[in-house]
């Protein structure tokens, strides 16, 4: 995507057609592990002037590229994100998160909704979001 190239991260491998590169910290960071780090780092690959002397490699954000033609290429969630970041007005850039369960494994379908109902946090599925996204972007 244009934050990847921009940023000229080095493509490192591909996990379920997902090109991962190589992951980075932002010069700027002290350890680059801790939440405000990563967040500087985030803000540091969405800048325009984003460029490579800005970041250290390896680093603790671990960067992934979107499909060329987004949705429309691989419906992946990265793809997802880019593609609602863009439909929204805002830089085609995706954040993602995994949510882990107390047993320390990642949570999905029922038990992500469960966690989203008692923490207050909206949950939507890509099932509901993709055709809405594809959608929109024929309007456009």
């Amino acid at each position: 995507t244009e934050v990847a190239r921009r940023s000229a991260l080095v493509h490192s491998l591909k996990l379920a057609e997902t090109p991962f590169h190589v992951p980075v910290d932002a010069i700027a960071c002290r350890t680059g592990i801790s939440v405000l780090d990563r967040f500087l780092t985030v803000q540091t690959l969405l800048r325009k002037d984003a460029h490579p002397s800005m970041f250290e490699t390896p680093g603790h954000l671990l960067t992934l590229g979107a499909a060329p033609g987004l949705l429309r290429a691989r419906q992946g969630h990265t793809e997802t994100s880019v593609a609602l970041a863009q439909a929204s007005g805002l830089k085609p850039a995706g954040l993602l998160c995994e949510i882990v369960g107390d047993d320390g494994d990642m949570l999905y379908g029922e038990d992500l909704v469960d966690f989203g109902m008692q923490n207050g946090i909206e949950v939507v599925r890509m099932s509901e979001l993709i055709p809405a996204l594809l959608a929109k972007t024929q309007e456009d």
